[in-house]
């Protein structure tokens, strides 16, 4: 009883520390994760202000011409006109990017991401419902696309095969032997058949007939042969 008790109680333990606060719902990821995220953000808010060629000690157009690619650029960009920095275009735009982070900062770690709105309803909770429901994409691909295909498309593709496919299937076999049985019936056993039977029937007939022929007398045989060589010798005279 008590080892079932520790057991409970050490796999409890383990649940709570496998299955915390963490995986209920979104997180931040760790800091190997956020650190070059959050570089690479300040970097690409403030790096165009590099740009500006009003900064002493340093040459026009300094950055640009750090990371520039001169060959690539003097062959496919020699007839474009050079980019001008606009003083009144990056502040304004680098300040959006910074109140977009600061924005950030007070929504998630000051406000705990709840600024209560959503409880308000109307069109606060409308968006929130969308954006937690990913825009209802993965409602329309499983409910719509995925729906239409197992329900009427498969439905649709089952009907054609069993009526459509089947049925020429079905009806050429069905064609093919009423034609065998017709060929069977009329060919093979009307004209093939009573063709053979009717040469063997003649062989049989004139062998019955030769047959008598052969009595074994002489004087038949003799008398055949002279009729025969008649029958010559009158041809012979008519025709020749």
């Amino acid at each position: 009883g008590h080892a079932t008790a520790a057991a409970h109680d050490a796999h409890g333990d383990h649940a709570d520390h496998g299955h915390g606060d963490g995986h209920d719902g979104p997180h931040e990821s760790n800091i190997w994760i956020t650190a070059p995220l959050i570089a690479l953000g300040v970097m690409s808010t403030l790096v165009g202000l590099l740009q500006w060629p009003g900064w002493r000690g340093l040459p026009k157009y300094s950055f640009e011409k750090f990371i520039a690619n001169l060959t690539f650029e003097e062959s496919a960009f020699k007839f474009l006109e050079h980019p001008v920095f606009k003083f009144n275009v990056a502040v304004p735009s680098t300040l959006l990017g910074v109140a977009g982070i600061v924005v950030g900062v007070v929504y998630y770690k000051v406000f705990n991401h709840d600024l209560g709105l959503v409880k308000r309803g109307g069109i606060f909770a409308l968006v929130h419902k969308v954006l937690k429901n990913k825009y209802y994409l993965d409602h329309l691909w499983t409910g719509v696309v995925i729906g239409f295909i197992k329900g009427p498309l498969a439905k649709a593709a089952y009907w054609f095969n069993q009526q459509g496919l089947d049925g020429v299937v079905n009806n050429a076999g069905k064609s093919s032997v009423g034609l065998s049985r017709w060929v069977y019936r009329f060919i093979d056993q009307g004209v093939v058949d009573m063709t053979a039977n009717g040469i063997g029937s003649t062989a049989n007939n004139i062998g019955s007939g030769l047959r008598k022929t052969q009595t074994g007398n002489v004087q038949n045989y003799a008398a055949i042969f002279i009729g025969a060589v008649g029958l010559a010798v009158l041809a012979i005279v008519l025709f020749i």
